[in-house]
Formats: structure tokens, C-alpha cells, sequence
């Protein structure tokens, strides 16, 4: 292997994304944990003498499976991208990129 990383791509695809499989699927287990949870509960409906939830009640139980959805998503998206021309990290909060020449070293811990 050539000391150049950006210009020694042997044996890679153009770019290679690495990201956590396990979490993924985690993720999606738990989106669709809340989507059924948040459907029984408005479908049951406890609250009222109506047996049904008021139109805010339902509205905020949405937005709370929608703030939770979002988060899973974003967790679910963590990835690394590397390419000839650098290593994109994407995170829950951001996404950084960086090129071969600010990259001084990588450690993969097993602890």
C-alpha cells in the first residue's frame, strides 16, 4: 500500500460507507414499537366519558411519537463514508468531513 491514501484505492469501491448494523435494526424495532404503541393508545383512547382522547391530547401524543421518531432516525444514521478524496463522519448531530491530509491516525478500539 502506497503511503498516499487519496490516490491508493485498490481493492475499494470509488466509496465505502461503514456504519453500525445492529443499531439499525434496533432502531427501526423501536420505531415501530412506538408507531404501534402510540396507535393503541390513541385507538383505546382512556381519558374521557367518551372513551376517546380530546383533538390536543391526540395532537400531543403525535408530536411526542414524532420527536421520538426523529431521534431514532438520526440515531439510525450514523455513519462513515471513505472516498479518494476523504472520510465523511456522520453523526446523530452532525455531518464532518475531512480530507486525507487532516487525518493524522485511526484507532478502532475492541474495549
Amino acid at each position: 500500500m502506497s503511503a498516499d491514501p487519496a490516490t491508493d484505492t485498490a481493492g475499494f469501491p470509488a466509496t465505502y460507507s461503514v456504519g453500525p448494523r445492529l443499531l439499525r435494526i434496533v432502531c427501526w424495532v423501536c420505531a415501530i414499537l412506538v408507531l404501534v404503541g402510540v396507535g393503541l393508545l390513541l385507538w383505546a383512547a382512556p381519558g374521557t366519558a367518551t372513551g376517546s382522547f380530546e383533538v390536543l391530547d391526540s395532537l400531543g401524543w403525535i408530536l411526542v411519537a414524532l420527536f421520538v421518531l426523529t431521534v431514532l432516525w438520526r440515531f439510525g444514521q450514523v455513519r462513515v463514508f471513505v472516498s479518494p478524496q476523504g472520510v465523511k463522519v456522520r453523526n446523530v448531530f452532525v455531518t464532518k468531513t475531512f480530507t486525507w491530509p487532516e487525518i493524522l491516525g485511526v484507532s478502532m478500539t475492541t474495549s
